[in-house]
């Protein structure tokens, strides 16, 4: 389920209903993945699930009116003025529920029976949702904003502190480990330790919502990460992806289903042994299993997803995640443009989502090239009149698969840097299908000749894994380093070589495909250029096809023209005059 919303509170028409308020139903608006909606309800009186709680004459869903803001603060402060959990649900002790500020609500019949539990759950230090749950079944909703929420815990873990972080798949979870861990700690040396826990927000399917915005943070925080997610394969399929963010993460395995579990069966001291004694990194299962592998090999090997030139497409077979593909060309020759115009092809054509790390323009940049191409529209142009509703139609549209890295958050060296885009990639990795970075040459800037060689390896083997964990195409730009002299040089035409990629090596070794852009700008047409293949992992073929920019349309189309026009402009000149003597 994408999204619950608590609409109104209803009277419960059945004869059976032991309400006295007439109003004891709670209505919710559910929203699937898929974008159906529906109602559901419970009535507290009864204690029971009514799924259609509107019979056979539901509203539209359409036309509900949700509840403001107003009405939705009213509720949480009736909440937060509720007494703590005062007894041991679930067998944790009262000093535990009150620590972690989770309130006790009662049943609307007699106002006196506890039935259910309120957790607090705050964004930037404040309370703005509670996850309501019902003491004895397993029904659980939320009012409030659900939107941006920190990880549970997350006040209480700052103010921990510590040298290492513990992360729970659920609440219960973290006010469990909690009070194991400090409960054996009792009458020893370290009885003041507190130990810094977290917990998802919804369950083994939010990873990513919840982890995701706070990489940053938690690798500035905490020096060691140890996931302590359920002991079943939802939970173990989660803690591979909460490894994903976090590459150095070590793992625990609990001796029972998860923390309160362990708590509820006395597991104490076996439980501290998993966690903080016997957590370790997950070892990669180097193996593959060859029934599945036999499988596949019944599929037939299809082409990519297209570029948007049909030679390129041709000689790549396509575009595929989970690779790396580099693209060199002189300072001022149009390599960004192909990127633009790659981002855009694979949002309009395939879908796409695109994370955009632009060094050298703004996102504002970047936005409105993307809606110039896409509209054939020159937004750039301070000259150009042109519909402003319709630019911001246009990038409306294309923000929804659109991600930005802000050029502003740059680290004081390239080393810096490169972690704070790594952990970017990371928060959106799972969502993105296309990386885009322009380029290695700003992003090793100030490194000597040397340490840039090492340093773009490093980048590289990063991307490679990047791209193979989160299964996105990496598109990584880079300049060219001067030809030999005597050699017809980058601006004006020349050749491009793997070899003259920054950090050639890197490139060559790493990418699956690599491509130069050739353009003379000095040339009688300066808009003519060339792609030239130069490595094909997939299919070999280097194939080179001449291209032109328009200017009025602002793309790169793949087009035929004289070789003539490709020439220097002042050689020409000089031949026709010594010709003319």
């Amino acid at each position: 389920m994408k999204l619950r919303s608590c609409i109104e509170k209803i009277r419960h028409n059945t004869p059976d209903c032991k309400s006295s308020s007439g109003k004891s139903l709670q209505v919710w608006l559910n929203e699937e993945e898929d974008g159906r909606k529906h109602f559901s309800g419970y009535c507290f009186a009864c204690s029971k699930l009514v799924p259609d709680p509107y019979g056979n004459n539901p509203p539209d869903p359409e036309k509900i009116k949700v509840k403001t803001p107003e009405e939705i603060q009213e509720e949480m402060d009736e909440i937060k003025s509720c007494g703590y959990v005062e007894t041991n649900h679930r067998c944790i002790s009262p000093e535990w529920w009150k620590f972690y500020g989770v309130r006790q609500l009662y049943s609307e019949f007699d106002g006196v029976t506890p039935n259910a539990i309120a957790h607090p759950y705050t964004r930037n230090g404040a309370i703005v949702r509670w996850v309501i749950k019902l003491m004895n079944k397993k029904i659980m909703w939320s009012i409030g904003d659900t939107q941006n929420n920190d990880p549970y815990g997350w006040e209480r873990a700052k103010l921990a502190g510590g040298s290492t972080l513990y992360i729970t798949e659920g609440a219960e979870d973290t006010i469990a480990l909690t009070e194991i861990l400090k409960t054996m700690n009792r009458g020893t040396d370290y009885e003041d330790l507190d130990f810094a826990i977290i917990s998802l927000n919804d369950g083994c399917d939010s990873v990513q919502k919840t982890l995701g915005p706070k990489i940053a943070e938690i690798n500035q925080r905490w020096e060691k990460i140890v996931i302590v997610f359920d002991n079943d394969e939802p939970g173990k399929k989660a803690a591979k992806e909460a490894c994903r963010l976090f590459p150095h993460a070590h793992v625990a395995i609990l001796p029972a289903v998860d923390a309160n579990d362990c708590l509820k069966r006395g597991f104490l001291k076996q439980t501290r042994e998993a966690v903080l004694w016997r957590a370790a990194k997950p070892r990669p299962s180097n193996l593959v299993n060859k029934a599945q592998l036999l499988e596949s090999m019944e599929e037939k090997v299809k082409e990519g997803p297209s570029y948007p030139w049909p030679a390129m497409t041709k000689a790549a077979q396509g575009q595929r995640r989970g690779e790396v593909v580099s693209l060199g060309g002189t300072e001022g020759g149009g390599k960004t443009t192909i990127a633009r115009q790659i981002v855009e092809h694979d949002i309009t054509h395939h879908d796409w989502s695109a994370l955009t790390m632009f060094m050298e323009e703004t996102p504002q940049q970047t936005l409105r090239r993307l809606a110039g191409i896409r509209d054939k529209f020159p937004y750039h142009d301070p000259h150009a009149e042109y519909d402003v509703e319709q630019l911001k139609r246009t990038s409306e549209l294309l923000l929804k698969n659109l991600e930005f890295w802000d050029r502003k958050e740059q680290g004081e060296d390239s080393y810096e840097t490169w972690e704070g885009m790594k952990s970017c990639i990371r928060n959106v990795g799972k969502d993105i299908d296309l990386v885009v970075i322009d380029n290695w040459t700003i992003l090793s800037e100030g490194l000597s000749t040397a340490d840039r060689n090492d340093f773009l390896g490093k980048v590289y083997a990063d991307m490679v894994k990047l791209s193979e964990q989160f299964q996105f195409m990496a598109l990584c730009l880079s300049h060219l380093n001067p030809k030999q002299k005597g050699q017809r040089p980058h601006e004006l035409g020349g050749k491009v070589l793997k070899s003259e990629f920054t950090g050639s090596r890197a490139a060559a070794k790493y990418s699956h495909y690599m491509f130069g852009l050739e353009r003379n700008l000095q040339a009688i047409d300066p808009c003519c250029s060339i792609i030239r293949g130069l490595k094909s992992r997939e299919s070999g073929k280097l194939e080179a096809f001449k291209t032109y920019y328009e200017s009025d349309s602002g793309v790169i189309v793949q087009r035929q023209w004289d070789d003539a026009e490709f020439e220097t402009k002042e050689i020409v000149h000089l031949k026709r005059q010594n010709n003319a003597q």
